[in-house]
This record gives structure tokens, C-alpha cells and sequence, in this order.
């Protein structure tokens, strides 16, 4: 389990198992705003 606080990055592919975020995904999407997410969804590091 690897603890991101707020302003860090994801340094891998991970499953959210507590609280939730706005994810920056452009490098993967190409959207400039933010993705929120919460527990259970997907975020890639």
C-alpha cells in the first residue's frame, strides 16, 4: 500500500482503497482538468 498525499504523484498503477482526489491524467488522456476519484477507481502512475 502506498500512501499520495494531496500534490504528489501516483509513482504506480494502483487500486484507491481509502478517500478520494482529483487525478491529473493528461499525460494518459490528453484532458487538461482533472479526474476525481474515489474508492475503488483506478488511477495509473
Amino acid at each position: 500500500m502506498v500512501l499520495v498525499k494531496p500534490g504528489e504523484r501516483v509513482p504506480v498503477d494502483a487500486v484507491i482503497v481509502s478517500g478520494h482526489s482529483s487525478i491529473d491524467e493528461s499525460m494518459l488522456t490528453g484532458e487538461s482538468i482533472p479526474v476525481e476519484k474515489s474508492v475503488g477507481d483506478k488511477v495509473f502512475g
